[in-house]
C-alpha cells in the first residue's frame, strides 16, 4: 500500500509540474509573442519533456 501511495504522489507531482509548465509556456507565447520552441528554450525544458508539453499545448 505504501508503494502505491508513493507512486500516486509522484504522478500527482509530475502532472502538477506539467500544468505549471503549460501555463508558463502559454503566458510567454501570449505576452511576449514567442514561438512554442522559443518559450520552451526560455524555460529550459529538457528535450525529453518537450513532446509532452507540445501535446498539451496543441
Amino acid at each position: 500500500m505504501c508503494k502505491a501511495l508513493k507512486d500516486w504522489a509522484e504522478e500527482e507531482r509530475r502532472e502538477g509540474k506539467l500544468e505549471e509548465r503549460v501555463y508558463s509556456l502559454r503566458a510567454l507565447m501570449s505576452n511576449l509573442g514567442l514561438t512554442l520552441e522559443k518559450a520552451m528554450d526560455a524555460l529550459n525544458i529538457p528535450p525529453e519533456e518537450r513532446a509532452q508539453c507540445i501535446a498539451e499545448i496543441k
